[in-house]
């Protein structure tokens, strides 16, 4: 096979390179939650699923560590973190939620994707349980798009209160979710490009075909992508009311945290 490990180090130095002189202290901080995050995956989700822990519960677990800490690191320990680590958990579980419901209603399941056979047989020498795992992934896909939506309406909320601090609750929900409601569109469509670009040579396959749409519509492989990408934009979309929500009433309630 080809030495690929340079190029591969180099790349992640032009990453962190460009985080840091861009981003500076904060690029830095990022950089540490980053690793934190693949550290939880690697060393915490994937240890407790092959020790036969549920998968969604052991993605969930991820997601809330590796969301607060993010946040935290980010933006501090304040009614701003709070509110868009509440958001973002909200968001993720929905998420899952939905996918593992329709899932279910259509049969689809982990034992559809490609990879099922051999994790069948790692599953026979550990706890593996691989029913579940597919909604875990979509756990861990919309993460990133759920925090950074909650995280734009917390911040927007808390910059409107700290400008007008004798708006009402009505008021500043309103604007909450006007600001909310111009962030959907792109996110949604980040998210569901984000898993068409990821099985972009499924597509091609599947679409080349030339199958009849009843066919095309009911195919194993289309339900899943279609699950994942809905499911996960369902997630961002409803994170936007409740983020605001939350961040309202944080702004407008007294609590032990700097504003």
């Amino acid at each position: 096979s080809y030495d690929r490990s340079n190029m591969i180090y180099l790349l992640i130095a032009v990453f962190i390179l460009s985080v840091v002189v861009i981003g500076g202290f904060k690029g830095v901080k990022s950089l540490v939650a980053l690793i934190f995050t693949l550290i939880c995956c690697v060393y915490l989700m994937v240890p407790l699923m092959l020790r036969g822990v549920n998968p969604i519960l052991s993605g969930i677990l991820m997601s809330i560590l590796s969301i607060t800490i993010t946040l935290v690191l980010v933006s501090g320990f304040n009614k701003k973190t709070l509110t868009a680590i509440l958001g973002t958990v909200s968001g993720v579980i929905i998420a899952g939620l939905i996918a593992y419901i329709f899932g279910s209603l259509t049969n689809l399941s982990g034992l559809n994707m490609s990879e099922a056979e051999s994790l069948a047989y790692i599953a026979e020498d550990t706890g593996l349980k691989i029913k579940g795992i597919m909604f875990t992934g979509i756990l861990v896909a919309t993460l990133g798009a759920v925090m950074d939506i909650a995280m734009s309406i917390a911040s927007s909320i808390f910059e409107i209160h700290k400008v007008n601090d004798k708006i009402n609750f009505n008021e500043l929900f309103k604007s909450a979710m006007n600001i909310g409601k111009d962030t959907i569109g792109t996110m949604t469509n980040t998210l569901i490009l984000a898993f068409a670009g990821g099985s972009l040579s499924i597509l091609i396959l599947v679409f080349s075909a030339n199958m009849p749409f009843n066919k095309l519509i009911n195919l194993d492989l289309l339900g899943i992508e279609i699950i994942q990408g809905l499911s996960g934009s369902i997630g961002i979309v409803l994170a936007v009311p409740i983020t605001a929500f939350i961040g309202c009433y944080l702004c407008k309630n007294e609590l032990k945290f700097k504003k």
